[in-house]
């Protein structure tokens, strides 16, 4: 493709069993219904991270039910050189950008793109034979057509 320029890339994890509260008698949390969770934007990046990797949890929205479930980030590559604090920010603000939803969601709205994204490939391919000896045509059957892409972008939504 030949796109050139710095990039940052992380894992973004959700399968975990880590959870947050606040401390003891702080105040914090009291507001939030009788869940006592930590307010949105609560980051974690010292104490339990590995003490060998660039890792981070964010609570970035506001739980409606039960205990909040903080993200879990993992740096693998950072060309652009963002000191920490940025990078914490940045993932923060991309939590709010999610077409479907108008509140804050868990997670950046770019990982809920590549996810419906991919479900949308699934679909594609789930349940239907390949035939392997005419895969040009296969190619073109399962190919989203070229005025769709350039009418509506992000037509996975």
């Amino acid at each position: 493709m030949g796109i050139a320029g710095a990039g940052t890339e992380y894992v973004t994890d959700k399968r975990h069993h880590t959870r947050f509260f606040p401390p003891p008698n702080s105040g914090i949390g009291r507001d939030d219904h009788k869940n006592n969770n930590v307010p949105p934007g609560t980051i974690v990046d010292s104490q339990i991270t590995h003490p060998n990797e660039t890792q981070f949890y964010l609570v970035s929205h506001q739980s409606l039910q039960g205990v909040a479930r903080p993200t879990k980030y993992c740096l693998l590559r950072d060309d652009s050189n963002f000191s920490m604090d940025t990078l914490e920010e940045l993932t923060y603000n991309l939590c709010h950008f999610f077409a479907r939803c108008t509140r804050t969601v868990s997670y950046p709205a770019p990982t809920y793109y590549a996810h419906l994204a991919a479900a949308r490939g699934r679909v594609y391919i789930e349940g239907r034979n390949i035939n392997m000896s005419k895969l040009d045509k296969e190619f073109n059957d399962r190919t989203v057509k070229q005025h769709i892409i350039e009418n509506h972008p992000m037509h996975f939504i």
